[in-house]
């Protein structure tokens, strides 16, 4: 039996984040670890984020972004994530 704090649940979670930003999003330099692109269009990508989050801030910070929106997972996502890993 595997025990796991909340938080910890959380932050193993992967997130979905949308980002806006004023021009093309940079496709090629959001190619991360941890990093899937779930769509994109002309000014809007998806992407599925696990893991470390500073090498994305980082890409993120050279560009425009006019609108960021990554919520936290639900509980029920977390705990989702953690029992898909234990079976």
């Amino acid at each position: 039996m595997s025990v796991m704090r909340i938080d910890d649940a959380r932050e193993a979670a992967v997130r979905r984040m949308v980002v806006r930003f004023e021009t093309r999003p940079p496709l090629g330099e959001l190619e991360l670890p941890g990093v899937v692109r779930v769509s994109h269009d002309e000014t809007r990508v998806v992407l599925e984020v696990s893991g470390e989050l500073d090498p994305l801030i980082r890409v993120l910070a050279r560009h425009a972004v006019r609108q960021l929106v990554f919520p936290e997972p639900s509980l029920e996502q977390a705990f989702a994530r953690f029992y898909e890993s234990d079976a």
